[in-house]
């Protein structure tokens, strides 16, 4: 070993040097360790302020007839806040997610222009299976986290759209289930799962056809059969068209 390499060694060794770096490694670790600092909300809430005294209660002018309640939708409450919230450089983000056991879960978030935020989280099992169950819950875990996040009041009477129990209505009987399935593929063939999903989608508020209420049954079957005139008036129109084109040319 060289001179210069032992009192090299000598040095690295003495306590001066030891207490040196225990010091440092001390600071690395209150560094890192450090808690984050708590999120300020002064500029978001201060803007919130203004705007939940321009946010106006959510009309509840929509009307199920089938299961006689009526509510105040998803654009009814935006309708109530849509303005505010924008005029007060407040913005409103909604994501949806399902997860592996079929819960459906909405995060909403709450955005100032000073990126301050606020958010919640809802989770629900729908109580039955299939598309329109799971957009009729994911609009309603919409509406109810939006609601409270901005301060928009509501009536709170149409929570069974999304859990209604079938228990508390007749339904119709498997025989006429069946006979709505036949007629639908009869009139649509492989888009029968469409029509039938848009038509209770739209008018029975996403319920599945098993839980269809009795009294409906005559007007689902007229239904399909209007929808498929003017589907096949359509047609026509457009085979008409279609061959007066080329002789229009000529």
């Amino acid at each position: 070993m060289s001179e210069e390499q032992a009192i090299y060694a000598a040095r690295s060794n003495t306590p001066l040097l030891d207490d040196l770096v225990h010091r440092v490694k001390n600071v690395e670790s209150l560094l890192t360790n450090q808690a984050a600092p708590a999120p300020q909300h002064d500029k978001l809430f201060a803007a919130l302020a203004i705007a939940q005294g321009q946010i106006q209660s959510a009309i509840a002018d929509k009307e199920n007839k089938h299961f006689n309640f009526k509510y105040a939708d998803l654009d009814a409450c935006w309708d109530a806040c849509r303005k505010p919230l924008s005029e007060n450089e407040l913005a409103v983000v909604q994501l949806p997610s399902v997860g592996p056991d079929g819960a459906v879960t909405v995060k909403t978030i709450l955005g100032h222009s000073s990126g301050q935020s606020i958010s919640c989280t809802y989770t629900m099992h729908p109580e039955k299976s299939g598309p329109q169950a799971l957009g009729s819950c994911i609009t309603y875990l919409r509406r109810y986290t939006l609601c409270p996040l901005v301060g928009i009041s509501q009536e709170d009477d149409d929570a069974n759209m999304a859990t209604k129990d079938p228990s508390e209505y007749t339904r119709i009987t498997k025989i006429q289930m069946n006979e709505i399935l036949l007629l639908a593929n009869k009139l649509f063939g492989d888009r029968e799962d469409e029509v039938l999903d848009r038509m209770l989608q739209k008018l029975f508020e996403g319920c599945a056809i098993s839980d269809l209420p009795a009294d409906n049954y005559d007007q689902v079957v007229g239904l399909l059969n209007n929808q498929a005139k003017r589907e096949a008036a359509q047609a026509q129109k457009k085979a008409e068209k279609e061959a007066d084109e080329p002789a229009a040319k000529k």
